[in-house]
């Protein structure tokens, strides 16, 4: 079986794209596996879609674009991965300061470092815009950079942050408190009305 010149073209076109997105993805599918413990499903069926593509190429009349399409699906399990896994991360850290809202109004947090991790979220959520703006674009790596960036900062803020656990046991501190302080009360009230009568 002979190969036509235009499916050879084809098929190194196919090369270049798999030998410069292929490792950029394959460490994103890897990071969000190992870090989230879960499978990367949606970028394994970027993957599966672009063997599909692969199939296209070697097998079908119309392999002149199968080039670009299986770019694509293996740009999105890259870019998706990590987005993915920066979402996750952003959605724990707030939830945290959101808890501690409720804190700092009941004076058990330190406003000012409440204030401080508010700006570093607001800055994350920046952050997120531009992987957003540059997960379509031909240098979607720029993309993978900014989702480890939003990966290595929540990190960060994850250390500093009291953990959920924490905020609960506050929480049950102050209720506990002021159940401890109406039983008390009451209880000073009936002494005071027994004594009276």
């Amino acid at each position: 079986m002979s190969i036509s010149k235009d499916r050879i073209k084809a098929i190194e076109k196919t090369k270049e794209y798999l030998t410069k997105g292929y490792k950029t993805t394959k460490f994103s599918v890897f990071k969000y596996e190992a870090e989230s413990g879960d499978y990367a499903i949606p970028a394994l069926i970027e993957l599966r879609d672009a063997f599909d593509h692969v199939n296209e190429l070697l097998t079908n009349d119309e392999f002149e674009r199968q080039p670009e399409n299986i770019y694509e699906h293996v740009r999105r399990a890259g870019v998706e991965s990590l987005e993915l896994l920066a979402e996750s991360k952003m959605k724990d850290i707030r939830q945290r300061i959101e808890k501690n809202l409720f804190l700092k109004n009941l004076i058990i947090f330190d406003k000012r470092k409440l204030i401080v991790y508010k700006k570093r979220f607001k800055s994350l959520q920046g952050l997120l815009i531009k992987l957003r703006e540059n997960k379509t674009s031909k240098d979607w790596e720029k993309s993978i950079e900014i989702a480890n960036e939003i990966v290595t900062r929540c990190e960060s803020l994850d250390k500093e942050l009291p953990s959920l656990n924490e905020i609960k046991w506050k929480k049950g501190l102050f209720y506990g408190g002021v159940v401890g302080t109406i039983i008390a009360i009451i209880g000073i009230v009936l002494t005071i009305v027994s004594m009276i009568e």
